[in-house]
């Protein structure tokens, strides 16, 4: 099972660097070129010139992001901006957040998790990846050899066996905290306790990991560790994780929205007719604040066990199409995959409406050509109203329990299903390789 290690963290200097909250972003992938300037305005030493540097017209073999970041990284420890800790630690995080108006706290432990290939069964994914993606994070991690943001992995621990300790440790002032941008707290302590690291380590040893966000960066780091072989103690063999308990009550998944674009001659009442072949339908206004309303009564059928997602194509008004009760999912969806991913609600509006009804194969949905995902249902219904995209499809959340049976029957659920909120920053504590 797991195996979690302390390492000698390297964090920021809070007396040559201030206010911590200039310093750090949100993982690489959730940046984009507008979000990639500011925080470059931020603060010189902002960790977007490590995690996400500038691409630039005159780059070459010599002299790109890459090569700049990890120059970035060996100024920044010579001249004590970045300090390594005294000795080996864990380290405890915490993020105060708000979501509907009601404030949730997550906690997590965050240490170095040894690399396993999928097909062990210790680590789990449950989501596929873009070999972009892969490629970019690879570069980097071979120029600056370190992790500047963790992955977010998830483990079951139903007696919540490491709270006490958790409140313990938390007692104390953090060694790091902050309130970024959007109003989220971040707080960081220090575990280096030898008898804390033991135990945190004795509980997790006969855990499953469950990949919650970072598989790309997860998968980078396997082919990593094989490219540079070594020992299985070489820190490289290590991937930095923050590992959040499944029972956690600051634990939330928000749902990942389908947007449609570049379809030819898209008849939406044939559309509509075909679906009713599968689904009950019911029609909704959206005027006046009424899209919270469909929201609601959206999770309500979710409540009642009932496949159901939203379909509209103006923005003014939306369709609810609930799965009837006689559609044999076993027949209609793929033989190759477990019955936990023929449950899930995104296969099913994959499989029966992207695919069978408008033509979107699994190509087409992983280069980006026809469908977009975002997580606010008004910036979908904006979208549509802008003339953007053509239809926009809404969902409810993939509950925590499909996704880890996904992920334990050795399938991964379609790209963008889960989007677990809010995810751990980048440049609170980082891992030298």
């Amino acid at each position: 099972m797991a195996t979690i290690v302390p390492f000698r963290g390297i964090r920021y200097n809070r007396q040559l660097s201030g206010n911590l909250a200039n310093l750090i972003t949100p993982p690489y992938d959730v940046i984009g070129p507008t979000d990639q300037d500011r925080y470059y305005e931020s603060h010189p030493n902002n960790i977007i010139r490590l995690e996400l540097g500038r691409t630039l017209p005159e780059d070459g073999p010599e002299d790109n992001r890459y090569t700049r970041s990890a120059g970035y990284l060996r100024e920044w420890l010579t001249e004590g901006v970045l300090v390594a800790e005294d000795q080996p630690a864990l380290y405890l995080y915490r993020q105060d957040f708000t979501v509907a108006g009601k404030r949730k706290t997550r906690t997590g432990i965050t240490g170095g998790v040894k690399i396993e290939p999928y097909e062990n069964k210790v680590v789990l994914p449950h989501e596929e990846t873009l070999p972009g993606h892969k490629a970019d994070r690879m570069e980097l991690m071979r120029h600056c050899r370190a992790n500047f943001s963790p992955i977010f992995g998830l483990y079951a621990d139903r007696n919540q066996s490491l709270d006490g300790l958790f409140a313990r440790v938390a007692s104390r002032d953090p060694d790091a905290a902050c309130t970024d941008e959007d109003g989220q707290g971040h707080a960081l302590w220090v575990v280096a306790d030898k008898e804390d690291i033991a135990t945190i380590q004795a509980l997790l040893s006969g855990k499953q990991v469950f990949i919650a966000d970072g598989h790309h960066r997860y998968e980078t780091a396997q082919a990593y560790a094989r490219e540079r072989r070594g020992d299985e103690s070489a820190p490289w063999r290590y991937a930095m994780m923050t590992l959040v308990n499944l029972f956690d009550p600051g634990l939330l998944i928000l749902p990942t929205h389908r947007l449609v674009k570049n379809l030819d001659g898209i008849d939406f009442p044939a559309l509509l007719s075909a679906l009713a072949a599968d689904f009950l339908l019911a029609e909704y206004q959206l005027e006046d604040g009424r899209l919270d309303y469909f929201m609601t009564i959206l999770q309500s059928v979710a409540a009642e066990g009932r496949h159901a997602f939203g379909v509209s194509r103006d923005g003014g008004t939306i369709h609810l199409l609930v799965l009837k009760d006689g559609v044999d999912l076993d027949r209609m969806m793929p033989e190759d995959k477990s019955a936990s991913w023929r449950q899930l609600d995104v296969a099913i509006l994959q499989v029966l409406v992207l695919q069978k009804l408008l033509g979107i194969d699994a190509a087409q949905q992983r280069n980006g050509e026809n469908l977009t995902y975002t997580g606010d249902e008004h910036q979908a219904m904006a979208a549509l109203l802008a003339g953007t995209h053509q239809l926009a499809f809404l969902l409810n959340a993939t509950p925590v329990a499909e996704v880890t049976a996904v992920a334990q029957s050795g399938d991964k659920m379609p790209q963008k299903s889960t989007f677990f909120y809010p995810k751990p920053v980048t440049g609170l504590v980082m891992y030298k390789l």
